[in-house]
């Protein structure tokens, strides 16, 4: 439910595997240049691809740093009206722990609400890191098959047949040949792209995960604290009472 088909011949999936089956004659020619105009198909369709991801990454972090800072406002909230019910003498002593119940009923009733606005959004945040995950293991795996074509033989002739039409959609070379050389340096161009989007999409994966787990134990925490001090509220009051 993750991969992306693009139109034409432009789909990640569609040039994956086996490339363009070329026009059946010229043997290694055609082998090569399939080859090489499947690695420029591949890394276009995975760069559309990868920007759809960074882009839904990014707004995930955006939503989280946003109830991130709802939640510190909140605690910053709290704390004032803490203060002040010790000013006016409604506050333990020495604990530091509010003793109106109420108070602290309606503090877990937000906390509750944002926790159960994570839990909601729990699926899309691990569906888009599940289609992130895919897209690296194939964009790994096809950096691998580069490196090894690029160990194979390229004659100067193929290379100068190949390399204007294939590589740089130019329809010919202006300069009447390229050498093996330049189809390497080509080759190695491709998959240093396929290196840098790896590296763009593992970072913003790090960073989604980071804010993401962060809000998550700072909000249980809280929520334990809360239940502590229910329980030290609830103590209060019927020792008093008593």
């Amino acid at each position: 439910g993750y991969g992306y088909s693009g139109g034409g011949g432009g789909s990640i999936y569609g040039v994956f595997g086996g490339g363009h089956p070329g026009n059946g004659s010229g043997g290694h020619y055609d082998e090569t240049a399939s080859s090489i105009a499947a690695t420029v198909a591949f890394n276009s369709a995975a760069s559309e691809r990868a920007s759809q991801l960074l882009l839904s990454l990014r707004e995930l972090v955006e939503w989280i740093i946003k109830r991130q800072t709802e939640f510190e406002s909140q605690q910053l909230a709290q704390q004032q009206q803490q203060q002040q019910a010790q000013l006016q003498g409604k506050m333990g002593h020495g604990n530091n722990v509010p003793l109106d119940v109420a108070n602290v009923m309606q503090q877990k009733s937000n906390l509750l609400q944002l926790r159960a606005g994570l839990t909601e959004k729990r699926p899309i945040i691990d569906s888009s890191l599940l289609a992130c995950h895919n897209l690296l293991r194939r964009l790994a795996i096809k950096r691998a098959q580069d490196v090894q074509q690029a160990r194979l033989p390229l004659s100067a002739s193929m290379a100068s047949s190949i390399a204007g039409s294939a590589l740089d959609g130019s329809g010919g070379n202006s300069g009447g040949h390229y050498d093996a050389l330049r189809v390497h340096q080509i080759r190695a161009a491709k998959r240093q792209e396929l290196v840098e989007l790896e590296a763009t999409i593992s970072r913003e994966m790090q960073r989604l995960l980071e804010v993401w787990n962060n809000l998550q134990v700072n909000v249980e925490m809280k929520l334990q604290r809360l239940d502590d001090a229910h329980l030290v509220s609830v103590q209060f009051i019927n020792a008093f009472a008593g």
